[in-house]
């Protein structure tokens, strides 16, 4: 990770999910298939329910140890992306407008 010049926090992150991968499956990471890594993910993002950026950085950690130090070219790594949330701009409602609108004293004009 420091050759390919991660920062340490970065680094920090990635040695921790895959701690917790090892942790989940009671076996060293790289014993793992790619089912249980498929199943790895659905558990974060089905029962965990973990936010969209904390499944991305699991999936960037797996995916870096995976392809980057065991060589190994799965899959799972292309459909385990997590979508995007779509949320919704606060609008204000027609009172809070009219209480908006109400604060302001008159146009001001400026030669």
């Amino acid at each position: 990770m420091q050759l390919r010049g991660l920062s340490p926090s970065t680094q920090t992150v990635y040695v921790c999910a895959i701690r917790q991968l090892a942790k989940h499956f009671h076996c060293s990471p790289d014993h793992l298939s790619e089912e249980q890594i498929r199943e790895c993910f659905l558990h974060l993002t089905q029962v965990r329910k973990v936010s969209r950026s904390n499944a991305t950085i699991t999936l960037c950690a797996l995916k870096f140890f995976y392809e980057r130090t065991l060589q190994r070219q799965w899959p799972v790594f292309t459909l385990a992306r997590p979508s995007e949330v779509k949320k919704l701009p606060a609008i204000l409602s027609h009172e809070e407008v009219r209480r908006l609108l109400d604060c302001v004293e008159g146009p001001t004009f400026h030669v």
